[in-house]
């Protein structure tokens, strides 16, 4: 179990619509130390941080640079790569802002548009503050990137990798779902948007049933009240074909009893899991229905 708290990166004001080389080396650079800080393992990387530039800006999707892929520290088989590459946002509407593409296999060559979802971010002030924060435990992965600005309308970048469970609640290798949130900052205003996207990666030939409702969040449509001293905190659900279990990499906890930045302890049957909540406040992607998220921190 590791957790990884990455130093600050900046980004210029948005109106500028541009990344410099130095801001564009400095995130990847901080990228990179978040997902090996957490405890993935660097397979191969084509990156240079002290000479990379910052890719052009495209058309009407991002451009990108250069990669590098991560795998799963589990000891489990086949393991579960990550493919993470580089870039900014498309030239129509966010080239001033980082975007990672990011995609998951289980051989480390066949990566496809089902396995793959890019996120890009950025605020429209300048932002000294940006921070990546990564968790490694349990077979599962999340990182997401925090900052103090416009925290109650920019909806912090987030990246979840999780291999699937069974029945009983262990870890099996059926396959893996890739989450991210962040898909939808690339407009012509900060991010207000909860745009959870989803994909499943199985570890067999067999054909994956066709659906969008991978992950499911299970929070009620009101706040939870405590009862009896205990507060009920709430999980997202992830399927692949009919094999359902509750994701640990993140849960939703009543907002009005969790604080920003604030850690906090879930007992579970199987013993006591740590997480913590971000800066954020924002109502439409972390704080909803009187639920906010909270990734693991253990």
């Amino acid at each position: 179990m590791t957790t990884f708290e990455g130093s600050l990166y900046t980004h210029g004001s948005w109106a500028a619509a541009s990344i410099s080389d130095a801001e564009y080396r400095a995130m990847g650079a901080a990228t990179d130390a978040a997902l090996a800080g957490c405890g993935l393992t660097l397979v191969s990387t084509t990156a240079n941080w002290s000479t990379d530039t910052v890719p052009g800006a495209g058309g009407s999707s991002p451009s990108w640079g250069n990669y590098s892929v991560y795998r799963f520290n589990d000891g489990l088989s086949p393991d579960i790569y990550l493919k993470v590459t580089f870039g900014r946002g498309a030239a129509a509407n966010a080239a001033g802002q980082y975007a990672l593409n990011v995609q998951i296999s289980p051989d480390n060559s066949n990566y496809t548009s089902s396995t793959t979802n890019y996120i890009v971010w950025g605020t429209t002030a300048a932002d000294t503050t940006l921070q990546w924060a990564s968790c490694f435990t349990e077979s599962g992965f999340i990182m997401t990137c925090d900052t103090s600005v416009n925290t109650a309308t920019q909806c912090p970048p987030i990246i979840v990798v999780e291999r699937s469970r069974n029945y009983s609640d262990a870890v099996n290798n059926i396959g893996a779902i890739l989450m991210t949130d962040g898909g939808a900052v690339g407009s012509t205003s900060v991010n207000t948007t909860f745009a959870h996207v989803h994909r499943r990666m199985r570890n067999s030939s067999f054909v994956d049933s066709v659906g969008a409702n991978y992950v499911t969040n299970t929070y009620p449509t009101t706040a939870s009240t405590l009862t009896n001293n205990t507060l009920p905190v709430h999980t997202t659900k992830a399927t692949i074909e009919e094999f359902a279990w509750n994701l640990r990499s993140y849960v939703w906890i009543n907002s009005g009893t969790v604080g920003t930045l604030s850690d906090v302890t879930v007992t579970t049957l199987s013993g006591n899991r740590r997480y913590r909540s971000t800066r954020s406040t924002n109502t439409s992607a972390i704080v909803l229905n009187g639920h906010r998220l909270c990734y693991r921190w253990d």
